[in-house]
């Protein structure tokens, strides 16, 4: 019985001894595990990304933009491919939605960035400067996919939606997946105004190239005409011309004003040339309408209109872009400006 009791107290002890160790053994992983997700800077910090509604610009020449959540200093850096942010409107399905293009971004392309310091924005996240007051406290690389919707908000203005469909970061041997995450719009401009008259009673005169080509010039905007022999008869009336390979107008954006026919029509290289667009077959009317002056017979006054005109980008982007009309009696044509022949 002795022996029996000697035992059963034994056991006791023992398994007492084993609980001791056992919670011990667990309090001690705990600890560091609480100790390790006390040290960490942000690991497995972010699940989605929330962002404002707008990325800003940070280099023009590599298309880099980024997102900014100023309140907890995270910034989402993206360096978009070429076709990505053309200004060319997506294409829509039968139900007249949007269709979003996909576009892959490969290492180097997307970057997760949490900031301490300074909030971080624009000027001091992109100049590429030291800043004592700003500092990357946690940097993720990713790879992935983004999707665009391109949508034209006026004649001249495109709105970018930006989304990512799918990202995979990694820091270490650590990764983060996210996937369909609305990042917001990108707002871009072709650049330019292409305003070269008001009206008919406010006219501009069209100059001419020795070659016989047609031109107006306003601040460092200019169009051109090629127009076939024998366009401008003297005989009233009106001529509606489609363009073709003898019949079409190039428009052109130079880096500053000051052009003249040098620059237009012999192709001087200051100021520089920095858009070209053209009208290509079929893609617009130019009408012209011809009239004798009152008030010197024998010379005739020929008003020059585009009708339904579509100028496309010279480079082959794809990018296109049609004149807000400007007369009041006809909502297709824009009238450009006036031609004196004798």
């Amino acid at each position: 019985m002795l022996i029996a009791k000697t035992f059963y107290r034994t056991t006791k002890n023992t398994i007492f001894a084993f609980k001791i160790i056992f919670m011990k053994k667990i309090l001690g992983l705990l600890l560091t595990l609480l100790f390790l997700t006390g040290c960490d800077d942000g690991d497995m910090a972010f699940q989605t990304f929330n962002f404002g509604t707008e990325l800003t610009l940070c280099n023009e020449t590599t298309r880099t933009y980024i997102a900014v959540n100023s309140s907890t200093k995270e910034v989402l850096v993206i360096n978009f491919p070429a076709a990505a942010l053309l200004n060319t409107e997506s294409a829509k399905d039968a139900n007249n939605n949007y269709i979003p293009t996909s576009y892959t971004l490969s290492q180097g392309q997307i970057e997760y960035r949490v900031y301490s310091g300074s909030t971080p924005t624009a000027s001091n996240v992109c100049s590429g400067v030291d800043n004592p007051n700003i500092s990357i406290k946690d940097r993720w690389v990713g790879t992935g996919e983004i999707s665009v919707v391109t949508a034209k908000t006026s004649a001249t203005q495109f709105s970018h939606s930006i989304t990512l469909v799918n990202a995979s970061f990694a820091k270490g041997d650590q990764t983060i997946r996210i996937e369909d995450n609305y990042l917001g719009t990108i707002t871009s401009s072709l650049g330019f105004n292409f305003d070269f008259t008001e009206n008919e009673t406010s006219q501009s005169f069209f100059s001419t190239c020795n070659d016989g080509r047609l031109f107006l010039a306003n601040s460092k905007e200019a169009i051109l005409l090629t127009l076939a022999s024998g366009t401008f008869n003297n005989v009233p009336g009106s001529k509606n011309i489609s363009t073709d390979s003898n019949n079409f107008a190039r428009f052109r954006v130079y880096e500053n004003s000051g052009i003249n026919n040098t620059v237009i029509c012999n192709g001087a290289l200051t100021p520089v040339l920095e858009q070209e667009w053209i009208t290509t077959e079929g893609s617009a009317q130019i009408l012209v309408v011809t009239t004798e002056s009152t008030s010197s017979p024998g010379q005739f006054l020929n008003d020059i209109y585009l009708v339904n005109a579509k100028f496309f980008n010279v480079t082959g982007s794809g990018e296109a872009f049609t004149p807000t009309p400007n007369d009041s009696t006809d909502n297709t044509r824009y009238y450009l400006g006036r031609y004196v022949s004798q």
